[in-house]
């Protein structure tokens, strides 16, 4: 067993999705995505913009680790499922010994 439950992700993820979906569309883009984390988000920082690109570069490999792909919309579940997906596979690197996307 990898010591991680797929499930975790579906109870915070509903409200992780309407922040993303605050225009209450029923779906994420990568645009969406990108512009609450590395727009947003990175205005408040009071860090070098070496280190904010880093974070937009962080978030976009999340972001498409997920299934948040140019041109696609994920729906809730579709999100929900993506992200555990993603932190399962990231658990199996992470037990193996490789980089993973929490490692910058």
């Amino acid at each position: 067993s990898s010591g991680i439950n797929a499930e975790w992700p579906l109870r915070p993820g509903d409200k992780v999705f309407q922040i993303h979906d605050s225009e209450n569309e029923g779906y994420l883009t990568l645009e969406k995505f990108l512009t609450y984390h590395c727009i947003k988000q990175t205005k408040a920082m009071k860090s070098s913009e070496k280190t904010k690109f880093n974070l937009a570069v962080a978030i976009t490999s999340f972001a498409c680790g997920i299934g948040l792909l140019p041109g696609e919309k994920l729906t809730n579940e579709e999100f929900k499922k993506g992200v555990a997906s993603l932190a399962v596979k990231e658990e199996k690197k992470k037990q193996a010994g490789e980089r993973t996307l929490m490692d910058g």
